[in-house]
């Protein structure tokens, strides 16, 4: 069944009927098949809906900036999936702005508890008169006209932090809407302090966001071997930034789970998510605990942080060994387990 950001979209299918218009993050892949039109075009920055819309009659790219089409000629139209951070959608905007025609319609779509009532008052200053289109389902559809096309730098966006526990320091790149952008959260640096020696082993860092926990195993352990995987591919971009930033070499990859790894790490760490939006979702990890032992080398083992009210020490049990915790407080515990 289609969201209601996705129902209210096709309610209103003849705003993108005509002209080209670029579909930024929609929250499922099924919107292409109700906006049947070759001039519609896909935008990701989620690898999991993007590879869903690989079947779609529509042209699709994943990426972190969003681009002209191959031949270069502007939109006529961007429709914005609201993402959940206010600073992400002023972002996508602004990149919005640089890719539409002057004259063109930049339209936003999201539930009213997602922040879709405020959009008006949030982009007062940028546009003339946003308009409220429609409404139906507890989502909005906003319209906004960019009267000319603006330059955009995705650089600029870039916000570079240095982080220290103990005596070491790493610099990292964050970027709206990815976790751990603005400082090391109270659960990863738990993880961090807990770590077990990694030596020279190779380790998956699992939902990786910004690289920080991937990013500082390589300043403890030099000698390691460290993959990084997400889903959002502002994360993977922000990645790359923090491994140059510190003169690091690892190996990036968007994936939805683990699917498209193939090979086996010895150690697989992770700060994983629980949320898809506003939403509780323990799907994600679910999956993730389920599948992770065969990506596991003999003697293999998880590192795993999360809030102590998550149901994961039960599901950690049926597919590993699970061992004394590693770390615990309050709030948070560091799981640890082992192949079987």
């Amino acid at each position: 069944m289609l969201s209601g950001s996705s129902q209210l979209v096709c309610r209103n299918e003849h705003l993108f009927s005509q002209g080209r218009w670029l579909v930024v993050n929609p929250t499922e892949a099924e919107i292409f098949a109700q906006l049947p039109t070759a001039n519609i075009f896909g935008a990701h920055q989620y690898f999991d809906v993007y590879q869903q819309s690989l079947n779609a009659k529509q042209a699709q790219s994943f990426g972190a900036e969003l681009t002209l089409p191959a031949d270069g000629q502007a939109f006529d139209g961007v429709l914005i999936y609201l993402p959940k951070a206010k600073a992400h959608t002023a972002m996508l905007v602004a990149n919005a702005q640089a890719i539409v025609r002057e004259g063109g319609t930049i339209a936003i779509v999201g539930s009213n508890d997602a922040g879709a009532k405020s959009i008006g008052k949030q982009f007062k200053a940028t546009f003339h008169s946003p308009q409220k289109y429609d409404a139906a389902r507890h989502c909005a559809l906003w319209l906004m006209q960019s009267e000319q096309q603006k330059s955009f730098n995705f650089e600029d966006y870039l916000k570079v932090s240095t982080y220290s526990l103990d005596d070491i320091d790493w610099q990292v790149a964050g970027l709206p809407g990815v976790f751990s952008a603005d400082g090391i959260d109270v659960g990863t640096e738990l993880l961090l302090r807990s770590l077990p020696p990694i030596g020279n082993h190779s380790v998956l860092d699992f939902a990786c966001g910004a690289g920080v926990i991937g990013s500082y195993i390589l300043r403890r352990f030099p000698e390691a071997r460290v993959s990084f995987s997400d889903i959002n591919a502002l994360a993977l971009y922000a990645c790359e930034k923090t491994l140059a930033l510190n003169n690091q070499v690892g190996t990036v990859r968007p994936s939805n789970g683990l699917a498209e790894w193939q090979q086996t790490f010895d150690r697989v760490v992770t700060n994983p998510p629980f949320h898809t939006g506003k939403s509780t979702d323990y799907s994600i990890t679910e999956t993730f605990i389920k599948q992770v032992a065969k990506h596991l080398n003999a003697l293999g083992a998880l590192v795993l942080v999360a809030n102590r009210f998550l149901p994961y020490p039960e599901l950690i049990d049926k597919s590993l060994n699970r061992q004394p915790d590693l770390a615990r407080s309050n709030k948070f515990c560091v799981y640890h387990a082992l192949k079987k």
